[in-house]
């Protein structure tokens, strides 16, 4: 038995189980933090020709105004995506495949968890980064408060990785 505490393979085989959970929530993430400022610039522009030339004010934005959404990352997407990964153990013949290959238990369990923090971690910052540069390209109308953006994902992705470890940790205990 090989006494490593990180297994690159298994890391790559836990980042291509999550693959579809994964993408479907960057995508979902990535769809809303278009939608809402391209929704928010149409009302303006709206009103704006409703009020027959006069301009609105620039509007100060803090990130849970930006990207709302985000919160799926540690309420749906990290407790999906430990549950998917760590299935194998409510199984009895994939529970014995993975117990019967040269890494140990230690080193399964934080290869396979080292993938579903990769997978929040590349959602949080691509959907955020999205979000923040198609409000940054709009200065006339939105004033973005960057340090609200930083606050939001570390606040976002420790609460995911509290969550994904709460899941985990009872997966294997159960």
């Amino acid at each position: 038995m090989k006494k490593s505490w990180f297994s690159f393979r298994l890391y790559q085989e836990g980042l291509r189980q999550l693959r579809l959970i994964g993408i479907m929530g960057m995508v979902i993430l990535g769809l809303e933090a278009i939608l809402i400022p391209v929704g928010r610039i149409v009302s303006i522009r709206q009103m704006e020709r409703y009020a027959e030339g006069s301009r609105i004010a620039t509007e100060l934005l803090n990130f849970t105004d930006m990207h709302p959404l985000l919160v799926l990352c540690f309420c749906v997407l990290a407790p999906l995506m430990v549950l998917y990964l760590f299935h194998f153990l409510n199984k009895r013949n994939a529970s014995d495949f993975y117990h019967a290959i040269p890494e140990t238990r230690l080193c399964l369990f934080i290869s396979f968890f080292a993938a579903v923090v990769t997978w929040i971690l590349a959602i949080i910052v691509v959907t955020s980064f999205i979000s923040v540069a198609i409000f940054l390209c709009f200065p006339v109308y939105f004033s973005v408060n960057l340090t609200s953006v930083l606050v939001m994902c570390l606040n976002v992705f420790a609460g995911s990785l509290l969550v994904a470890a709460s899941v985990a940790i009872a997966m294997c205990v159960t």
